[in-house]
């Protein structure tokens, strides 16, 4: 598999995947971002579900992955490792 073909590219997959988020958690988000209009990251960050430093590593490797220079498994190691300390 190419690493344009590795999934997950999504920030909800990234951020269960390197264990930042709970899938409860992520479904609360979700469901608020769609209510108000809101993107997932700030509204994870306005409910305290994630740390500013956190969505923005992970924004960060998702950027990488999408330009074909970080394959997805190496992006989910590397956000768990900077960020071990995982739900808030």
């Amino acid at each position: 598999m190419s690493q344009a073909e590795e999934k997950p590219k999504k920030l909800g997959e990234l951020l269960l995947g390197a264990g930042l988020l709970p899938q409860e958690s992520l479904n609360e988000g979700i469901a608020y971002a769609q209510e108000h209009s809101m993107p997932l990251g700030r509204v994870l960050i306005t409910l305290k579900l994630l740390r500013q430093e956190d969505l923005e590593s992970v924004l960060h490797s998702q950027a990488l992955m999408k330009m074909d220079r970080l394959p997805a498994r190496l992006a989910v190691k590397a956000i768990a490792t900077a960020a071990p300390s995982a739900f808030l």
